[in-house]
């Protein structure tokens, strides 16, 4: 059996529930009820489907990073944009690429490409990565795309908050926990 898998930052409470408000607007008026599935995160590397020996593997390797890391700052810049990410649509903020949140970055993509299965996952996009912050992801169409973009003109979000852990994020059937925080330099 395989899961789906993020590697992210969850944003600190109050920016969480600011960003769900707004996911639940958009929801309500273009239907996205998927979107509220998902936590509002900041996406380090979507792992996509892997076995859960690799799943294993990762979460085991990802704390053993995560010893290694201390706290840092983390910036969204508040500029929104939309389209697709990997192919996937959706709302975005932009957030901003400090050399600590891209050495993290790295660091993953290091620890993810032991366990590539020959699958293009894009586990060498380098200096292309786009850290951003998901807040509709995956179920909005081009059209209902166009039209938040004149519901959100005026909306703005600048927000810096300190990253003291890093989630694994899995969904599928492998009976393990859906969010597992992993504190930084324990």
């Amino acid at each position: 059996m395989k899961r789906n898998c993020i590697v992210m930052i969850l944003p600190p409470k109050p920016l969480i529930d600011e960003l769900a408000e707004l996911t639940r607007k958009l929801n309500s008026r273009y239907n996205t009820h998927k979107a509220l599935g998902l936590r509002p995160h900041i996406t380090i590397k979507s792992l996509g489907e892997i076995d859960r020996k690799a799943y294993v593997n990762v979460l085991l390797e990802t704390i053993d990073l995560a010893e290694e890391l201390n706290q840092f700052t983390l910036d969204i810049e508040g500029k929104r944009f939309y389209g697709s990410i990997e192919s996937i649509p959706g709302v975005y903020l932009s957030v901003k690429k400090g050399p600590k949140l891209v050495s993290l970055h790295k660091s993953i993509l290091d620890v993810l490409g032991k366990y590539d299965d020959g699958r293009d996952r894009s586990f060498k996009e380098g200096d292309n990565w786009n850290p951003h912050l998901s807040i509709v992801v995956d179920d909005i169409n081009e059209e209902s795309l166009e039209r938040s973009k004149n519901d959100l003109r005026d909306v703005e979000f600048s927000y810096s908050f300190p990253v003291d852990e890093i989630t694994l994020y899995s969904h599928g059937h492998l009976k393990l926990p859906h969010y597992f925080h992993i504190g930084l330099g324990f």
